[in-house]
C-alpha cells in the first residue's frame, strides 16, 4: 500500500504526487489523514506541503474543512 498512497513524512513525496495529479487534469485531489495525529497532520501540510505547493503556483490548495 505505501508504493500506492503517500504515506511518508517526507513533504516533497507529497507536494509531488499532488502536481503529478494536477498535470493529469484533476480538478480536485482530496488529502486525508488516516493515522491518529489528526492535529499533526495539519500542522505538517500548514509548514511543509502547502508552502511548497504555493512557491510553485501551479496547484490551488483550499483549507482544510472543519467538522
Amino acid at each position: 500500500m505505501a508504493e500506492e498512497i503517500v504515506c511518508d513524512p517526507d513533504p516533497h513525496r507529497h507536494v509531488e504526487t499532488i502536481r503529478e495529479f494536477r498535470e493529469a487534469s484533476f480538478d480536485q485531489v482530496y488529502i486525508q489523514q488516516v493515522g491518529p495525529d489528526q492535529e499533526g497532520f495539519f500542522r505538517f501540510y500548514e509548514r511543509e506541503v502547502l508552502p511548497a505547493m504555493r512557491a510553485g503556483a501551479r496547484v490551488r490548495t483550499a483549507e482544510p474543512q472543519r467538522t
